[in-house]
């Protein structure tokens, strides 16, 4: 690759797709459903989940992410963030869904219906979809969405490190507003914590993809403990060839 990410993922945003918009020949589409105020929902305290992450919740996204690829055979791997789900389909129209975007709203209506039903609560996810033109980009795509996830991760530990501190949560968010990554691992370092040894999935998300022959729910494989960096584009490369 010529060009690393997640240094400039402004370059990525220009390939969003905007309702209406047809989907190109032999792009590679990549639908992504964000969960909508799923800070509020994971609050609720009848829910009782735990925070910064908490197993059961994860548990319940890749759920829904194995869904999604059960309902479609056409998607080949599901990218999972705590908050957001990345499913990369096959090129082109033909490889997305019937409809373009109004194909990703019936995804993320399913999946919406999916989390809702796990969890007895109303819980939304709005799609986004992205024509990528090139192997590269594709890659480069889910680079970006692993370094988003890793700051999120830092982002929630710092929160919740705060919280116990006794600042409130709009507190929190005003100290915490405009650090970089490394800063807040200061802050982390600061209250004891160290971010490197919390759980892979939390910090570089996980993986659902189909084992090449297999059938059902046989065939999904579900990577918990992923690399980063260059060692993660090439794991994406691999899985997106099978």
């Amino acid at each position: 690759m010529d060009d690393p990410l997640p240094e400039r993922p402004g370059l990525i945003a220009e390939f969003e797709t905007p309702p209406g918009q047809a989907v190109l020949p032999e792009v590679h589409v990549a639908l992504r459903l964000d969960g909508d105020r799923f800070g509020r929902l994971r609050a609720r305290p009848d829910l009782r989940l735990e925070a910064p992450f908490d197993a059961r919740f994860g548990k319940w996204v890749l759920q829904v992410a194995s869904a999604v690829l059960r309902e479609h055979p056409q998607a080949r791997f599901a990218y999972v963030g705590d908050d957001e789900i990345s499913v990369l389909f096959g090129r082109g129209a033909e490889g997305f869904g019937p409809g373009g975007f109004r194909f990703a709203i019936r995804v993320a209506a399913q999946a919406s219906g999916q989390l809702s039903l796990l969890i007895g609560q109303v819980a939304t996810y709005g799609p986004r979809v992205f024509q990528l033109p090139t192997d590269d980009w594709a890659v480069r795509y889910f680079a970006w969405r692993q370094a988003v996830i890793l700051s999120q991760s830092l982002d929630r530990y710092c929160r919740a490190a705060l919280s116990l501190s006794g600042l409130d949560e709009a507190a929190s968010r005003r100290v915490l507003a405009g650090l970089s990554d490394v800063e807040k691992q200061e802050v982390l370092s600061e209250h004891g914590i160290d971010v490197a040894a919390a759980p892979t999935w939390q910090r570089r998300g996980v993986l659902v993809w189909r084992k090449p022959g297999g059938e059902g729910d046989a065939a999904l494989v579900i990577d918990t403990e992923l690399p980063d960096g260059e060692a993660f584009e090439r794991f994406v490369r691999r899985v997106a060839a099978t």
